[in-house]
């Protein structure tokens, strides 16, 4: 183990868990305090719904980790070398939330039958903004779906840096669907491709 750096979490509205997007934030912090820059690529998975606070730790690539205590995991690179990030839960609950109105990351999107077109806005992290609009754009495309669309794992390169969204034009491609369980979201950046997101459906009445 290379590092680690604890956080703690607010609930946002009535979520009883620490979503994805705070996570992949914290994530990036986490990085940059230790190299002190952003890495060049980031591939994220998100195994279980975190609850508590939460300890993450960077690791080299070779580390064999206990995936038992794993609630999400990273590989980044930095400088042409590849490194782990893993994510584990603190025995400290969360005992705070604050209301959020998703619906304001999702207002002047141009949606298309199979897209979504917007600009990353100043006040929200891109990562924030980039899982309510293609949790949105989920809503549209799939609204029969018998359960909820969460976010399950990120693949984005080139551009990291959260300074280097601020005013980009983004755009999300609906790609593959894989038997309306999983789906895999195309992101691009001033028209270049940059990575995928992909979502999962949970089905009513089971937790992850």
């Amino acid at each position: 183990m290379l590092f680690e750096k604890a956080f703690n979490y607010t609930f946002k509205g009535r979520r009883d868990y620490v979503p994805g997007v705070d996570i992949f934030d914290s994530m990036l912090a986490t990085a940059q305090q230790y190299f002190g820059n952003y890495p060049d690529s980031v591939k994220g998975n998100f195994h279980r719904f975190l609850r508590n606070h939460a300890l993450f730790r960077i690791h080299p690539e070779t580390e064999i980790l206990d995936k038992k205590t794993c609630y999400a995991h990273f590989l980044i690179e930095d400088a042409q070398a590849m490194y782990q990030i893993n994510v584990s839960s603190l025995d400290k609950a969360i005992t705070e939330s604050y209301d959020y109105d998703e619906d304001r990351l999702t207002d002047l999107v141009n949606w298309t039958a199979r897209s979504a077109k917007f600009i990353v806005k100043p006040d929200y992290s891109y990562m924030e903004q980039l899982v309510a609009i293609t949790k949105r754009l989920h809503l549209n495309l799939y609204p029969d779906s018998n359960g909820q669309w969460i976010f399950t794992k990120i693949q984005i390169k080139d551009i990291i840096d959260p300074n280097a969204f601020t005013g980009c034009n983004m755009e999300l491609k609906a790609g593959k669907n894989f038997h309306n369980k999983l789906t895999q979201n195309l992101i691009y950046c001033e028209d270049t491709p940059i990575g995928d997101i992909w979502f999962s459906l949970l089905p009513k009445g089971e937790t992850k």
